[in-house]
């Protein structure tokens, strides 16, 4: 209980300082990419943390290095996203569902950031989204989609979408680099309003855990990854 409750502090917090940050470097018109990668991947780093999550990564010699890359990952849970953010070599955007930026903080934060939105309900917007997508990748900047277009309830792979699974590459004329996550149970999945870990593998090296427990006492025994990038 107390080590749960010490993840959602320090959740919160980070949330706080890294999104704001990342709202004032956008309101000022910080152009440095470093700024933005330090608000995604700091903010990562400190969620992992709390909730005591190592990472054991496999397979970042197949990454491609020196140039952008559209990553393709299965997804379970919003440790995927932590993980992914930390260990990804260069810069990485995500390309993100639209209802995510009436989040507090970290919506406004996403769009100061560069990450792309896109409206999964709106035909016309969601190709603007992978115009935008397309636009990130030409700049040097790389992309990680979610296929499924949202989190598995159960762990298991859900309907990958053809349009998402390459997600601008071809507009940008780039590689799609797969990176399967391996779940089996999945940390905070989707109907959860609390990470439940279990044990997991993610997508390029992330993170897993055993048992549901809370997510800070699982850091000891928990969360294995098994990145393997095809």
């Amino acid at each position: 209980m107390i080590r749960t409750l010490f993840f959602y502090v320090v959740l919160l917090a980070s949330t706080m300082v890294h999104g704001i940050a990342a709202i004032l470097a956008g309101i000022f018109r910080v152009k440095s990419r470093r700024v933005y990668d330090w608000g995604t991947q700091d903010w990562a780093r400190w969620n992992l943390w709390a909730a005591g999550t190592p990472l054991d990564v496999q397979g970042m010699e197949r990454v491609p290095r020196g140039t952008p890359v559209v990553y393709a990952s299965n997804h379970s849970s919003m440790f995927d996203i932590w993980a992914l953010s930390l260990v990804l070599p260069g810069s990485t955007r995500f390309v993100a569902k639209h209802e995510l930026t009436r989040v507090p903080v970290m919506g406004p934060a996403m769009l100061r950031a560069g990450h792309v939105t896109i409206d999964r309900f709106n035909r016309k917007r969601a190709f603007e989204a992978y115009e935008r997508a397309a636009a990130t990748i030409k700049s040097g900047i790389s992309t990680i989609v979610f296929p499924e277009g949202t989190r598995s309830r159960t762990g298991e792979l859900r309907p990958v979408r053809a349009g998402d699974r390459r997600a601008g590459a071809d507009r940008a004329c780039v590689r799609a680099q797969h990176v399967p996550d391996h779940a089996q149970g999945g940390v905070a999945p989707a109907p959860a309003p609390h990470p439940h870990p279990h044990r997991r593998s993610d997508s390029h090296g992330r993170d897993d855990a055993r048992r549901p427990r809370s997510p800070a006492r699982q850091g000891a025994r928990g969360h294995r990854g098994a990145a393997r990038a095809r």
